[in-house]
């Protein structure tokens, strides 16, 4: 079978190619769906305008699957509960914490094996900031 060249100047976009003999009849629906474009935003945003990113800086997270130069996906309009991730504002530093629940109050819960508890205080410098849904990292 021989191959046709065709040559276009001036174009440096690439053009996606997909490997599948082409029909003259309807398409199948399983071949229609493999040709739409995965957008990632669609998969990590449920609300674009509250959505941030965030790349780490250290290993402090490892045990929970946060290690350093990951990108952290940020919704600031979830509402914290237990067992979320957030990161928190103090003194215009940010931090990641775990969120608990406990008798009806939120808290931190610390990182070590001590399991210390700190109570969130709504005067407190300690804020909220947003609520972490994804991580995302580099394979190895």
């Amino acid at each position: 079978m021989s191959q046709a060249r065709i040559y276009i100047e001036n174009i440096s976009t690439k053009i996606p190619f997909l490997r599948v003999p082409l029909m003259a009849g309807f398409p199948k629906p399983s071949e229609d769906y493999f040709q739409k474009r995965l957008d990632p935003k669609e998969l990590l945003e449920q609300n674009p305008a509250t959505t941030f990113y965030m790349r780490i800086s250290g290993n402090t997270w490892k045990r929970h699957g946060i290690v350093d130069k990951d990108f952290l996906v940020i919704d600031r309009s979830l509402e914290p509960s237990h067992g979320k991730m957030a990161v928190v504002t103090y003194m215009g530093d940010f931090s990641i914490r775990r969120i608990g629940k406990i008798q009806g109050r939120l808290c931190f819960l610390e990182l070590d094996e001590k399991a210390n508890i700190v109570p969130v205080e709504l005067e407190s410098d300690v804020q909220i900031w947003g609520i972490i849904t994804f991580v995302i990292h580099r394979c190895k």
